[in-house]
């Protein structure tokens, strides 16, 4: 038990070293009501203290808020609340809290909104009646809430359904699909599914902004931003340049007529003697075509024209890059 305290205590001193707890203001969720807003901000301090010594900011200008706005574990405001009223572009803004420590406004935690073609670590906009928050207050982890009451949504989930095809426009099975985190430190950690006999996938998984790519065997087919919407089912389709090679595709046409002589490859050897006869040589443009085991084209092997119509190539593999 000694042992097993001792090392949770060091774990929690290794996340605290990484992640120091910085006192003041943090952006814990943004509710956008219209072309109004709510912002909660979540108290760094033990203590509770008011929002005197804080501060906001948006592209359209910097505010401190009216005296005595007490600030105890959260608080939620709005514009009326501000010295300066501020606005919000939902499309592209910084949202950026400070805190006075006796030093001067300092920045204490930002938020970004961009559109998808402009995702760097931005949050995709808000929709009205949505809002953005923390997974937690010291993570930067975010995710959608489709909620109108911002103290407390619960419906932070969707699903992301979609479809993948290959260059023929047929299902690809067994495709896998990578979900990646985006505005976040936890942007390693990903959500994978696989498709089915019809292509389909389905993922129930926190709303947010992800970077998806889909992948067949190890190849990166589709690389994307999407964005799960909460309380709420996403379709995607994707038409993929992936082409299916199957030996089953090659159909060989043969000859009305032929004999086939006695041949032994050997994958030891570093090349074989192709042998075989045919009765009738009339086209001119004949050829062996070569393929691996999986039915993949490696090359054609010309045949010229013999007077016992008797072929006999030899071919050494090991020519093939």
């Amino acid at each position: 038990m000694k042992k097993t305290f001792t090392i949770i205590f060091i774990l929690c001193c290794i996340y605290l070293f990484a992640n120091p707890i910085i006192a003041g203001p943090r952006l814990a969720e943004i509710y956008r009501d219209g072309e109004d807003w709510q912002i909660t901000f979540y108290n760094m301090e033990v203590l509770e203290f008011t929002l005197d010594n804080c501060a906001i900011s948006t592209n359209s200008g910097f505010s401190e808020f009216n005296d005595g706005i007490d600030f105890f574990e959260t608080v939620t405001f709005t514009n009326e609340d501000l010295q300066d009223s501020l606005y919000i572009d939902w499309e592209s803004d910084h949202i950026q809290s400070y805190y006075d420590d006796g030093n001067g406004m300092g920045n204490i935690d930002e938020w970004s909104f961009a559109p998808i073609a402009n995702w760097s670590n931005s949050i995709n906009p808000l929709f009205n009646g949505q809002s953005i928050r923390h997974f937690e207050p010291m993570m930067d982890y975010d995710f959608l809430v489709k909620d109108s009451n911002i103290e407390g949504g619960l419906r932070i989930k969707g699903y992301l359904n979609g479809y993948v095809y290959d260059t023929n426009n047929e299902p690809l099975e067994n495709a896998i699909i990578k979900f990646y985190r985006t505005n976040s430190w936890l942007s390693n950690i990903f959500l994978p599914d696989t498709t089915d006999a019809t292509g389909f996938f389905s993922s129930e998984t926190f709303a947010k902004n992800y970077e998806v790519s889909v992948i067949m065997n190890n190849e990166v087919l589709i690389d994307t931003f999407l964005t799960v919407e909460p309380d709420s089912i996403t379709t995607v389709v994707f038409y993929t340049e992936y082409d299916p090679v199957d030996a089953r595709d090659h159909e060989i046409e043969l000859p009305a007529s032929y004999y086939q002589l006695t041949n032994h490859p050997n994958p030891f050897n570093p090349s074989t003697e192709i042998s075989f006869q045919i009765s009738d040589f009339n086209d001119q443009n004949l050829e062996i075509q070569i393929f691996n085991s999986k039915g993949q084209k490696i090359t054609n092997l010309p045949i010229t024209q013999s007077q016992n119509h008797h072929i006999s190539i030899e071919w050494d593999g090991c020519s093939i890059a």
